[in-house]
């Protein structure tokens, strides 16, 4: 994991480094054998069996994990540039990571591997509320450095999530409903395209790549080295938490009335839903959020209401602190986790139907105990001040999303949970519109394309065309240009 930030008060800055990387100084870099020699102080190529490369090997889905030939570590933007141009002219195919948390390995290759950890820095400016980070940060780099300016950051719970394939595909988090998404807060980037050259890109140099960048999707436009990223304020924050163990009929009842619920919620409240079984026909739903700026009367009410809809007695445990401290309620823990896993999803436009909650409470209790975990994120607010064209984010009117997530770690389990998953999946698309979350991406999906951007598939194509025409970014479920083969 990487140390926290330091903030030099002098200057203002807040610099990140990662503990870890500083292994890769020291030995020349070596050429591999179909590229060109890279400057050591550039790029960093790393072979299987090296302790580096094992180092760096980790990813969160060891369903999908691959092994690359080469693993080139960037030491500089410089050096992401020179491993561009020497795939591109060599004619390697290659995947560039960052965090590794893709679900299905897209940020992987089994030749070419391009890693921009190494790409850590951080600044912040307190005075314009804004930080400028490397391409290879994780959320928890950003939180913590902008937490030691007093200010927050809009993104997911899982602090070892890379910032950069999370704010390609739109960013939804705890902070999203009062404050919108994580790419609603680029304020620009720096990338370099096919052709090899470094380009800025702010909504006013390149208002069509920078509105790509916005929700269209990671490994497809270039390869970032960095992102300029606005800052908010940050007031205390309440965290409440309460877990129900209830029959399906109950279980039913509380479903139905946290969708109604959350359709007037004051932008202030976030809240989640994490439904699994415990037992025979016994289904534990976990009632998460957290409410953004100090108002208890709001609260309160609002509870209130949950507890008349779903006739549940509604006492959470509430808890007031810092964006810090909200953040480590919710992270799971800082720990880089790697396991075997499934995931799925749905955007659900307007509350389901009680079949819709019936179907799917059957099939959680048709598995066995915690063999399946059901997501529930409130989306709407400041989701929702933006249309859903105006950037590549499609589904900003989504009254919620639904992760279907199973994880293991005993890979002889790998057909059973997959088929329990698909099961459920299944059962629920005659009550879901065919929408999904591209950072929960999904390789069963057919028409991949329609789910993740919807009417904004079409434009992304075209910008796909104008920055990357021979598609030399590309993985199984990014943008071919318009005009190619899909």
């Amino acid at each position: 994991m990487t140390r926290g930030p330091r903030i030099t008060r002098r200057t203002g800055l807040a610099l990140l480094a990662a503990g870890p990387l500083a292994t890769l100084a020291g030995p020349k870099a070596i050429a591999g054998d179909d590229l060109p020699p890279f400057p050591e102080q550039d790029v960093r190529l790393l072979r299987p069996g090296e302790a580096a490369y094992e180092q760096f090997q980790p990813v969160y889905n060891r369903r999908t994990e691959r092994r690359p030939r080469w693993r080139a570590m960037c030491l500089t933007p410089d050096g992401l540039r020179r491993l561009v141009d020497g795939a591109r002219d060599a004619r390697i195919p290659f995947a560039i990571r960052s965090g590794g948390h893709s679900f299905e390995g897209l940020s992987q290759s089994d030749i070419l591997s391009i890693d921009v950890r190494p790409l850590n820095r951080i600044s912040v400016d307190p005075a314009t509320r804004s930080m400028t980070v490397g391409a290879g940060v994780s959320l928890g780099d950003v939180y913590r450095a902008a937490a030691s300016a007093g200010l927050c950051f809009p993104a997911g719970s899982c602090p070892a999530v890379g910032l950069a394939g999370h704010i390609h595909g739109g960013g939804f988090g705890l902070l999203s409903r009062p404050l919108g998404l994580a790419s609603d807060a680029l304020l620009g980037a720096e990338l370099v395209d096919a052709s090899g050259q470094m380009r800025k890109v702010t909504a006013d140099t390149e208002a069509d790549l920078f509105w790509a960048l916005q929700g269209g999707g990671g490994g497809t436009y270039g390869a970032a080295t960095a992102f300029t990223l606005k800052l908010f304020p940050s007031p205390p924050i309440f965290t409440l938490v309460q877990t129900f163990v209830l029959d399906p009929a109950a279980a039913a009842r509380f479903i139905d009335a946290w969708q109604r619920w959350i359709a007037s919620l004051p932008v202030e409240v976030a809240t989640i839903l994490t439904i699994r079984t415990v037992g025979a026909n016994r289904i534990s739903i976990r009632l998460a959020g957290q409410v953004f700026g100090e108002n208890p009367a709001m609260l309160s009410a609002a509870l209130a209401n949950l507890a008349g809809m779903s006739g549940q007695s509604i006492t959470p445990q509430i808890r007031g602190g810092s964006f810090m401290e909200a953040v480590n309620r919710f992270s799971g823990g800082w720990n880089y986790e790697s396991k075997f896993s499934k995931g799925k999803s749905d955007f659900v436009m307007s509350p389901m139907p009680q079949a819709g909650i019936d179907t799917l409470l059957r099939g959680l209790t048709s598995l066995p105990p915690n063999d399946l975990v059901l997501i529930l994120d409130a989306y709407g607010g400041a989701i929702r001040k933006r249309h859903s064209n105006e950037t590549a984010f499609a589904h900003r009117e989504a009254l919620y999303s639904i992760q279907y997530y199973t994880s293991w770690f005993d890979p002889a389990r790998t057909p059973a949970r997959l088929a329990g998953l698909r099961s459920v999946y299944d059962a629920m698309r005659p009550f879901m519109p065919g929408f999904a979350y591209v950072n929960y991406c999904d390789l069963d999906l057919k028409d991949w394309r329609r789910a993740y951007w919807a009417d904004n598939a079409p434009r992304l194509a075209q910008v796909k065309a104008r920055v990357d025409p021979t598609n030399l970014f590309h993985h199984a479920q990014s943008i071919t240009p318009s005009g190619a083969p899909t």
